[in-house]
């Protein structure tokens, strides 16, 4: 800084401040006058020369005057340094005095690139990004508010914001939501607003069967299921408090647990139903049963049913077996072998060693060279012609020398026989988008075809999951589809999830359960 404006006059300065120095030294001519107090939110500190500094009489210090000036000069560059601050991604998380600032002179505006937690989402996201939101949009709360209040505006395709635990910057973040996002805070908790118990029978059932298997299978005792109506719109609600004698109210207006009435009496009610445990009901009990949030709970996934469908086909229906045969380019021999051998619900184990996996990268290379100068959709296209003639023995295809604008996943895991017999015409006809979601133990396929789910394909690991590259649970679609080939499906392994699939040293070995959902008998 050169020159200044003050008390109407330009006046000659020379100055440079600095957050780290803490101290304002006052010059005259290059003579040091004396140090000067000020207040100053960043910290600023540094020196300061120019001809209108004046000492008092005894030297020790330089006059009101002076000072006021010197502080005058600080707020200036202070307001310019929040301004750049503000304007510069990435600065708001270093300067938590940035938010003192903010806070002190209610300057909210600069926030806007403050970065915020949205309850659901995996990354932060910038202040500015729900500005201008509708009204009813946009809540927040504090870390620690009732996760089922949460959970529940979150259903409704509310966002919730995390707000800051520091003072400053959950003020500035609340004045920012307040103002410029229609942000309203969220008070309330959910409670039970009346209780119900003219259940029909189909929610007496299925009241029923959760309370049996979170007893069962997750070892969840004195916990009672019970039906009431809940205010938000919640699902589900455990109130705090009760120790010994808890109690889940369930709220059966809600769409999913409709959706789940309906579902009682088809073949895909078992594993929907142990995805609803797992992805909904299950978080809301950790508060309550914190050993759910230890290793405990791992071990205790393990213990879930298989869901594998009732399907008998006779070993000697030799019409029914020559169908089967001729969609899966198997011999009858081995589909006979294979239903022969076949016990319902009796989940499959299989291993992978480094025998067991096969690369496709001569074959697909190939097709690459042939179709050379073509889009990578058309590649992709006449990819999937060729895969279809050729048969490629391994139960892992590796990928990971394929060019990646193929469009490939890098590994690929073999469905097994008897999945192969049941489902390769759903793949085929289907072409089904895939999920893939992971807890504990055990990570599941979810296929999806017309908006409806028609294949879910368990494994289950000897390995915890969520160790490292994810979290312990989660779910996600995958951008990969599942190759066919002549003689087997193959599905697409998602990368963070390789080292429990794909074999170094060691034998890998899990447990495969499958059942197919939703699709008429016509298809086998």
């Amino acid at each position: 800084m050169k020159r200044l404006l003050w008390n109407g006059k330009e006046i000659a300065v020379s100055a440079v401040f600095q957050t780290t120095a803490n101290v304002v030294s006052a010059y005259q001519h290059g003579f040091m006058l004396a140090n000067v107090p000020v207040t100053t939110v960043f910290g600023l500190g540094g020196v300061i020369d120019s001809p209108v500094l004046r000492p008092t009489a005894g030297r020790e210090a330089v006059t009101d005057e002076s000072r006021t000036l010197v502080q005058h000069l600080l707020a200036a560059v202070e307001g310019g340094l929040a301004e750049h601050v503000a304007a510069t991604a990435g600065l708001p998380e270093r300067f938590s005095s940035f938010y003192r600032y903010l806070a002190q002179f209610g300057r909210w505006h600069l926030a806007g690139s403050a970065t915020v937690r949205v309850h659901g989402s995996g990354s932060r996201v910038a202040l500015n990004s729900l500005r201008g939101s509708p009204k009813g949009d946009v809540y927040f709360a504090r870390d620690g508010h009732d996760p089922s209040i949460i959970q529940a505006f979150t259903e409704q395709r509310k966002r919730v914001v995390l707000l800051s635990s520091d003072g400053h910057r959950q003020k500035v973040e609340r004045q920012y939501l307040s103002g410029y996002c229609n942000g309203q805070p969220l008070q309330d908790r959910v409670t039970c607003l009346r209780i119900v118990n003219d259940l029909s029978f189909p929610q007496m059932a299925l009241r029923y069967q959760l309370f049996d298997r979170l007893r069962t299978q997750f070892l969840i005792d004195k916990l009672h299921v019970r039906a009431g109506e809940l205010s938000h719109n919640a699902m589900l609600w455990i109130p705090t408090g009760r120790a010994n004698d808890r109690v889940l109210f369930v709220d059966f207006r809600h769409p999913q647990i409709e959706r789940l009435v309906g579902l009682r009496e088809s073949l895909s009610f078992d594993a929907v139903f142990d995805i609803f445990i797992r992805d909904s009901v299950l978080p809301h009990l950790e508060n309550s049963f914190p050993e759910l949030r230890k290793r405990d709970f791992d071990a205790l996934l393990r213990k879930l049913q298989s869901t594998v469908e009732d399907f008998e086909i006779d070993p000697d229906d030799i019409s029914r077996i020559q169908q089967l045969a001729a969609i899966t380019n198997m011999s009858p021999e081995d589909v006979a072998a294979v239903f022969g051998g076949r016990r319902s619900r009796i989940p499959r184990t299989t291993s992978i060693g480094s025998s067991d996996v096969a690369s496709v990268t001569q074959q697909v290379n190939q097709v690459v060279e042939q179709t050379g100068g073509r889009s990578a959709d058309e590649i992709r296209q006449e990819l999937e012609v060729r895969l279809l003639e050729t048969e490629v023995g391994g139960k892992l295809l590796d990928a990971t020398d394929v060019q990646s604008e193929i469009g490939l996943s890098r590994y690929y895991l073999a469905l097994t026989k008897d999945a192969h017999i049941l489902y390769r015409r759903v793949f085929l006809e289907r072409r089904p988008s895939t999920d893939f979601s992971w807890g504990g133990h055990r990570a599941g396929y979810l296929f999806y075809s017309g908006g409806e789910a028609v294949v879910y394909y368990d494994v289950q690991f000897r390995d915890l999951l969520g160790e490292d590259g994810h979290n312990r649970t989660g779910s996600r679609t995958l951008a990969h589809t599942p190759l066919v080939l002549k003689n087997n499906v193959f599905l697409p392994i998602p990368r963070e999830f390789e080292r429990h699939f794909v074999p170094t040293n060691n034998t890998l070995r899990f447990t495969i359960h499958h059942q197919i959902l939703g699709i008429g008998s016509t298809l086998v």
